[in-house]
């Protein structure tokens, strides 16, 4: 019966945590978007609307300021951008939405679109940097999950109708997912 008790309130506590993680699931997955989208009309490849693309990026800075206002001490991080990957995220993404909805306003100043566009890829490197972070029993390596490095420019293929680039995001990525998973499998381990 203890162990049933015991077995019942880790399931809770697990459940809780993994919808916790909801709201920075939902900023990462809509951030890469957003950079993504702002790189393609950047690139002069994709026309996107000025209202839509703050309209998103303020619900989507919302949706982070939900999540750290869920954390004790969270505010803590905001100010802390020397030592963390979260102070540096929030610094970059709240340089990065202002700078690019100037440049949809202003498309032929190519010097801040090119900063908007640095300034998003470093919000992206943050929040990889801090998944890599969380507890993990493996040493954290670059595969198929990175937003940065292989999703960013899966979603750019995508927007742009890039075969070439598509093809070859997801022949990556596919390959990361399979080798990783194969060295789970052989270690014994289930993730």
């Amino acid at each position: 019966m203890v162990t049933l008790e015991k077995k019942t309130q880790s399931d809770s506590k697990q459940q809780n945590t993994s919808l916790s993680v909801w709201p920075l699931f939902v900023f990462s997955l809509t951030t890469t978007l957003l950079v993504a989208a702002f790189y393609a009309a950047f690139s002069k490849e994709l026309p996107i609307k000025f209202e839509v693309f703050v309209a998103i990026a303020l619900l989507n800075g919302a949706v982070r300021f939900f999540y750290l206002s869920k954390k004790a001490g969270a505010w803590k991080d905001d100010l802390n951008i020397r030592e963390s990957w979260v102070g540096r995220q929030i610094l970059a993404y709240v340089l990065f939405v202002p700078l690019s909805s100037l440049w949809l306003l202003f498309p032929q100043q190519n010097e801040l679109g090119l900063l908007a566009t640095i300034l998003g890829l470093l919000t992206l490197v943050s929040i990889d940097n801090i998944y890599r972070q969380l507890p993990s029993k493996k040493e954290n390596k670059y595969h198929s999950a990175d937003v940065l490095f292989f999703t960013v420019f899966l979603y750019v293929a995508i927007l742009v109708f890039n075969p070439w680039m598509f093809f070859g995001a997801l022949i990556l990525k596919a390959y990361l997912y399979i080798t990783r998973k194969i060295m789970f499998q052989k270690e014994g381990e289930d993730t």
